[in-house]
Protein backbone atom coordinates (compact mmCIF):
# COMPACT_ATOMS: atom_id res chain seq x y z
CA UNK A 1 0.00 0.00 0.00
CA UNK A 2 1.13 3.54 -0.73
CA UNK A 3 0.84 6.19 1.98
CA UNK A 4 1.88 9.76 2.77
CA UNK A 5 2.80 10.89 -0.74
CA UNK A 6 4.21 14.40 -0.80
CA UNK A 7 6.57 16.74 -2.64
CA UNK A 8 9.10 18.62 -0.52
CA UNK A 9 10.87 21.73 -1.75
CA UNK A 10 14.22 22.81 -0.30
CA UNK A 11 17.06 25.27 -0.85
CA UNK A 12 20.75 24.47 -1.24
CA UNK A 13 24.02 26.10 -2.33
CA UNK A 14 25.71 25.17 -5.61
CA UNK A 15 28.73 27.01 -7.07
CA UNK A 16 28.13 29.76 -4.52
CA UNK A 17 24.54 30.30 -5.64
CA UNK A 18 21.29 29.55 -3.86
CA UNK A 19 19.22 27.00 -5.74
CA UNK A 20 15.85 25.32 -5.19
CA UNK A 21 15.27 21.59 -5.44
CA UNK A 22 12.39 19.24 -4.77
CA UNK A 23 11.83 15.58 -4.10
CA UNK A 24 8.90 13.17 -4.11
CA UNK A 25 8.55 10.81 -1.15
CA UNK A 26 6.07 8.17 -0.01
CA UNK A 27 5.75 5.22 2.35
CA UNK A 28 5.14 1.64 1.16
CA UNK A 29 3.16 -0.41 3.70
CA UNK A 30 2.87 -4.20 3.75
CA UNK A 31 -0.81 -5.22 3.29
CA UNK A 32 -0.22 -8.16 5.64
CA UNK A 33 1.55 -6.31 8.46
CA UNK A 34 1.16 -2.49 8.76
CA UNK A 35 4.16 -2.31 11.13
CA UNK A 36 6.39 -3.30 8.19
CA UNK A 37 6.95 -0.36 5.88
CA UNK A 38 9.71 1.45 4.04
CA UNK A 39 10.24 4.73 2.23
CA UNK A 40 10.28 5.60 -1.46
CA UNK A 41 11.88 8.69 -2.99
CA UNK A 42 12.74 10.48 -6.21
CA UNK A 43 14.67 13.69 -6.67
CA UNK A 44 13.54 16.12 -9.34
CA UNK A 45 15.84 17.17 -12.20
CA UNK A 46 15.12 19.08 -15.40
CA UNK A 47 15.54 15.88 -17.43
CA UNK A 48 13.23 13.84 -15.18
CA UNK A 49 10.44 16.42 -14.94
CA UNK A 50 7.90 14.38 -16.93
CA UNK A 51 8.52 11.21 -14.92
CA UNK A 52 8.46 13.21 -11.68
CA UNK A 53 4.99 14.53 -12.53
CA UNK A 54 3.62 11.19 -13.71
CA UNK A 55 4.79 9.38 -10.57
CA UNK A 56 2.83 11.79 -8.39
CA UNK A 57 -0.34 10.70 -10.20
CA UNK A 58 0.55 7.02 -10.40
CA UNK A 59 1.65 6.60 -6.77
CA UNK A 60 -1.32 8.23 -5.08
CA UNK A 61 -2.32 7.56 -1.47
CA UNK A 62 -4.12 4.30 -0.75
CA UNK A 63 -3.19 2.43 -3.93
CA UNK A 64 -1.49 -0.97 -3.82
CA UNK A 65 1.19 -2.22 -6.22
CA UNK A 66 3.36 -5.18 -6.99
CA UNK A 67 6.94 -3.96 -7.23
CA UNK A 68 9.38 -5.65 -9.61
CA UNK A 69 12.91 -4.80 -10.70
CA UNK A 70 13.22 -2.95 -7.40
CA UNK A 71 15.94 -0.31 -7.30
CA UNK A 72 17.24 1.02 -3.96
CA UNK A 73 18.89 4.34 -3.19
CA UNK A 74 22.32 3.19 -2.05
CA UNK A 75 23.51 6.53 -0.67
CA UNK A 76 20.41 7.34 1.43
CA UNK A 77 21.44 8.87 4.75
CA UNK A 78 20.36 6.70 7.67
CA UNK A 79 19.49 9.65 9.92
CA UNK A 80 16.73 10.66 7.48
CA UNK A 81 15.17 7.17 7.23
CA UNK A 82 12.27 7.04 9.71
CA UNK A 83 10.70 3.72 8.68
CA UNK A 84 11.36 0.44 10.53
CA UNK A 85 12.65 -1.14 7.29
CA UNK A 86 15.84 0.82 6.76
CA UNK A 87 15.84 0.89 2.95
CA UNK A 88 14.68 3.56 0.50
CA UNK A 89 13.12 2.52 -2.83
CA UNK A 90 14.21 4.46 -5.90
CA UNK A 91 10.71 4.96 -7.34
CA UNK A 92 12.07 6.39 -10.61
CA UNK A 93 13.79 3.10 -11.51
CA UNK A 94 11.36 0.59 -9.94
CA UNK A 95 8.48 -0.98 -11.88
CA UNK A 96 5.00 -0.74 -10.30
CA UNK A 97 2.01 -2.87 -11.33
CA UNK A 98 -1.22 -1.55 -9.74
CA UNK A 99 -3.64 -3.98 -8.09
CA UNK A 100 -7.42 -3.81 -8.59
CA UNK A 101 -9.69 -2.55 -5.79
CA UNK A 102 -6.64 -1.69 -3.68
CA UNK A 103 -8.20 1.38 -2.04
CA UNK A 104 -10.88 -0.82 -0.50
CA UNK A 105 -8.16 -2.49 1.60
CA UNK A 106 -6.05 0.58 2.29
CA UNK A 107 -4.03 0.44 5.51
CA UNK A 108 -2.02 3.07 7.35
CA UNK A 109 1.45 2.29 8.71
CA UNK A 110 1.66 1.42 12.41
CA UNK A 111 5.00 2.46 13.91
CA UNK A 112 6.42 -0.41 16.01
CA UNK A 113 8.83 1.79 17.99
CA UNK A 114 7.94 3.02 21.49
CA UNK A 115 8.92 6.19 23.31
CA UNK A 116 11.21 4.07 25.50
CA UNK A 117 12.94 2.82 22.33
CA UNK A 118 13.38 6.36 21.00
CA UNK A 119 14.60 7.72 24.35
CA UNK A 120 18.00 6.15 23.72
CA UNK A 121 18.64 8.20 20.57
CA UNK A 122 21.62 10.50 21.13
CA UNK A 123 22.14 11.83 17.59
CA UNK A 124 19.92 13.41 14.94
CA UNK A 125 17.52 10.75 13.69
CA UNK A 126 14.03 10.73 12.18
CA UNK A 127 11.63 8.26 13.78
CA UNK A 128 7.95 7.26 13.94
CA UNK A 129 5.96 6.61 17.11
CA UNK A 130 2.34 6.13 18.19
CA UNK A 131 1.33 7.79 21.46
CA UNK A 132 -1.21 9.83 23.42
CA UNK A 133 -0.98 13.61 23.65
CA UNK A 134 -0.42 14.51 27.30
CA UNK A 135 -0.03 18.31 27.23
CA UNK A 136 -0.04 21.08 24.61
CA UNK A 137 1.67 24.44 25.15
CA UNK A 138 0.67 27.77 23.65
CA UNK A 139 1.93 28.47 20.13
CA UNK A 140 4.44 31.24 19.45
CA UNK A 141 5.73 32.81 16.21
CA UNK A 142 9.09 31.81 14.74
CA UNK A 143 8.66 33.47 11.32
CA UNK A 144 6.04 35.62 9.62
CA UNK A 145 4.40 32.49 8.23
CA UNK A 146 5.30 29.86 10.84
CA UNK A 147 4.59 29.13 14.51
CA UNK A 148 5.87 26.53 16.96
CA UNK A 149 4.42 24.95 20.09
CA UNK A 150 5.52 22.23 22.50
CA UNK A 151 3.67 19.03 23.39
CA UNK A 152 4.38 16.04 25.60
CA UNK A 153 3.42 12.55 24.47
CA UNK A 154 3.19 9.24 26.35
CA UNK A 155 2.57 5.63 25.29
CA UNK A 156 2.95 3.71 28.56
CA UNK A 157 6.34 2.24 27.63
CA UNK A 158 8.90 1.99 30.41
CA UNK A 159 12.63 2.20 30.82
CA UNK A 160 13.13 0.09 33.91
CA UNK A 161 10.38 1.09 36.35
CA UNK A 162 9.85 4.57 34.91
CA UNK A 163 7.18 5.40 32.33
CA UNK A 164 8.76 7.46 29.59
CA UNK A 165 7.36 10.69 28.14
CA UNK A 166 8.69 12.69 25.22
CA UNK A 167 8.63 16.44 24.48
CA UNK A 168 8.05 17.44 20.86
CA UNK A 169 8.29 20.85 19.24
CA UNK A 170 5.65 21.11 16.50
CA UNK A 171 6.20 23.57 13.64
CA UNK A 172 3.20 24.51 11.51
CA UNK A 173 1.87 27.30 9.27
CA UNK A 174 0.67 30.50 10.88
CA UNK A 175 -3.04 31.12 10.16
CA UNK A 176 -3.85 34.19 8.07
CA UNK A 177 -6.61 35.26 10.44
CA UNK A 178 -6.24 35.98 14.15
CA UNK A 179 -6.99 32.44 15.23
CA UNK A 180 -5.28 29.30 16.46
CA UNK A 181 -3.46 27.09 13.93
CA UNK A 182 -5.57 24.04 12.95
CA UNK A 183 -2.80 21.64 14.05
CA UNK A 184 -2.63 23.27 17.49
CA UNK A 185 -6.43 23.08 17.89
CA UNK A 186 -6.45 19.43 16.80
CA UNK A 187 -3.77 18.40 19.31
CA UNK A 188 -5.29 20.54 22.05
CA UNK A 189 -8.60 18.72 21.60
CA UNK A 190 -6.84 15.35 21.53
CA UNK A 191 -5.17 16.08 24.87
CA UNK A 192 -8.51 16.93 26.52
CA UNK A 193 -10.56 14.02 25.22
CA UNK A 194 -11.69 11.68 27.99
CA UNK A 195 -11.33 8.59 25.81
CA UNK A 196 -7.96 9.35 24.28
CA UNK A 197 -7.21 8.06 20.79
CA UNK A 198 -3.56 7.37 19.98
CA UNK A 199 -1.95 9.46 17.26
CA UNK A 200 0.86 8.34 14.99
CA UNK A 201 3.69 10.85 14.56
CA UNK A 202 5.80 10.32 11.44
CA UNK A 203 9.30 11.62 10.66
CA UNK A 204 9.84 13.27 14.02
CA UNK A 205 13.42 14.46 14.43
CA UNK A 206 15.28 13.43 17.56
CA UNK A 207 17.96 15.86 18.65
CA UNK A 208 20.65 15.35 21.25
CA UNK A 209 19.52 14.52 24.78
CA UNK A 210 18.61 17.67 26.69
CA UNK A 211 17.45 16.05 29.90
CA UNK A 212 17.50 12.62 31.48
CA UNK A 213 13.82 11.81 30.97
CA UNK A 214 13.72 11.80 27.16
CA UNK A 215 15.24 13.20 23.96
CA UNK A 216 14.00 16.49 22.62
CA UNK A 217 12.44 16.29 19.19
CA UNK A 218 10.92 18.26 16.38
CA UNK A 219 8.21 16.94 14.13
CA UNK A 220 6.33 17.43 10.90
CA UNK A 221 2.58 17.83 10.58
CA UNK A 222 1.68 14.19 10.05
CA UNK A 223 -0.87 12.48 12.23
CA UNK A 224 -3.10 9.53 11.74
Amino acid sequence: MNFSCQVDEYEYQWDGKKRTGKSFSCVFVSPDNPSEYCMGQMRWTFKSDNKFRSLQQKLSNGLAFTMTKVSLISDAKKQYIHSPIQTVVNVAETHFSPLLHSKEKSRCPEPPATIADCSHLTNEQLFDVTALVRTVGMHRPVKDTRVVFDIDIIDGSKDGERVRTMPLSVFTDRPSMMSHPPMWSFLQEASKTVLHSPLASFASKALKIRRASSPSAQRKQQHR
